[in-house]
Order: structure tokens, then C-alpha cells, then sequence
């Protein structure tokens, strides 16, 4: 296993993992880092490391982050944009089932083969979570998991666990992120104006676009419509989202 295999892979966690953590509920450890700048240069430091088709969509997206003034602190503006779009009013819906299977008895279809995708690597959602499995930040983190799983694979010389993970991804994105997440993207660009999530918005599809040929996989054709109103990194599982593996 080469080195460059080694960090491409960290790279790709650390991009999952902070990718995640901008989409879930707002902490205060999060803004602090996206304040003081330290949330720009671990992006930056992951980008450094990331495969060459990843550095060259997303580092032009990167450079579109600009912390701009606000009369009341970071941590309450980004909290009541995150309400704003995904809690009050669903602006923004940051659920696959929303996307792939509006009709409530199809959802619970949907909702479930995710979950099963989960438990199938051991992991489940904390019962205290109180989020469906098929929220886009416990997703990201599932990919966080399996490349973090590859990386470990690698510096152990497990080739076939190697194969695993990388088939795990491959499937996972095709069969989920890749059929909503970008559909989830232009609907978050058109529904907000502020400038942190409009940043994410295109780093999240930048991402996806260098993944999926990364991994191999052909990007499905796009949706036709959808249901709506038109700390930092780790180096292992993102705990924030709440995904947990089930035995210890």
C-alpha cells in the first residue's frame, strides 16, 4: 500500500468529517473553529493530501469562504440559519426519503435499506440522536466511517478489507449520496443567502462530482423534482451525528 493511497484516504475522512459536521445542528466548538480560521486551514490541509481531480474542483470553492461581519454573534446567526432551513419552514429538506421517496409508505422503505447499509458495517444511530439515519450529515459521516475504515486497511496491509471499504463506498454513494445530494445542494443554494452555507453548498457538490469519478462510479441523472419549498476533524468516526458502532 502506498503512502499517497495512505493520505488520499485521510484526506477523504477529514473532507466527510467536516462536511458532516457543517451540516448538522450548529456547536459552539465549530463556529469558534470557522471564526478563528481554523475550519479554513484544516480544509485546506486536507485538500493539500486529497487526490489531484479532488484539489482541482474544490479548490477553487474553498477559496469562496470569506467570513463576513454580522451584528450578533456567529454562533446565533448560523443557528437560526440552520432553523430557518431545516427546521422551521423545511426550506432546505436534508433527509433522502424527502428526495427519493416523498410518499410516507415509501419512505419507511427508504429509511430502513439506509439503516440496513449501517448495521451491515455495525453501526447504528444513538437512540438519544433523535434524527433519522437518512439525514445528509449521518450519511457523509457513514462515508467519514468507511474511509477511515480503508485508511486503517491499508497501513495494516489487509488488501482484502481494502477491497471491502472501497466497494462500500462505491455502492453507498451510488445507491444514496450521489442519487439526492446534489439536488440537496441547488436547493440549499437557492434557499439561502448566507454565506457559510452557500460556501458548503459548493464544496458538497464539488466533492460529490470528484468522488464519484474517484471511486469509479457514474453520477445518476438528476432529479427531476423534489419535496420542498424550493471540535474538528477526527481521525477516526465523526461522533457528533451520533453514529455509533453497535457492539464495542
Amino acid at each position: 500500500m502506498t503512502d499517497k493511497q495512505i493520505e488520499n484516504g485521510r484526506s477523504r475522512a477529514m473532507i466527510y468529517s467536516m462536511l458532516a459536521q457543517s451540516l448538522w445542528w450548529p456547536t459552539e466548538p465549530l463556529c469558534i473553529a470557522i471564526e478563528d480560521g481554523t475550519f479554513h486551514r484544516f480544509l485546506r490541509s486536507a485538500l493539500a493530501d486529497a487526490p489531484k481531480r479532488h484539489r482541482r474542483t474544490m479548490v477553487p470553492e474553498v477559496d469562496k469562504f470569506t467570513l463576513l461581519p454580522d451584528a450578533q454573534p456567529f454562533f446565533a446567526s448560523l443557528t437560526i440559519e440552520y432553523t430557518k432551513l431545516f427546521s422551521l419552514d423545511l426550506n432546505c429538506p436534508h433527509y433522502e426519503a424527502d428526495y427519493l421517496a416523498p410518499d410516507p409508505n415509501n419512505s419507511v422503505h427508504m429509511i430502513a435499506a439506509v439503516a440496513n447499509v449501517y448495521s451491515i458495517f455495525g453501526m447504528h444511530l444513538a437512540e438519544n440522536t433523535r434524527e433519522r439515519p437518512d439525514h445528509i450529515a449521518v450519511e457523509l459521516d457513514f462515508m467519514n466511517f468507511l474511509s477511515s475504515k480503508e485508511v486503517y486497511a491499508r497501513e495494516n496491509c489487509q488488501e482484502e478489507n481494502v477491497k471491502l471499504c472501497r466497494q462500500a463506498q462505491a455502492f453507498f454513494l451510488k445507491a444514496h449520496l450521489l442519487c439526492w445530494g446534489n439536488r440537496f445542494t441547488q436547493i440549499l443554494r437557492s434557499a439561502t443567502s448566507f454565506w457559510f452555507y452557500q460556501g458548503i453548498a459548493w464544496l458538497l457538490a464539488s466533492f460529490l462530482e470528484a468522488e464519484a469519478k474517484y471511486l469509479r462510479v457514474q453520477t445518476p441523472a438528476p432529479l427531476l423534482s423534489a419535496r420542498s419549498s424550493v471540535p474538528m476533524p477526527n481521525n477516526g468516526l465523526v461522533t457528533i451525528t451520533g453514529l455509533r458502532q453497535t457492539h464495542s
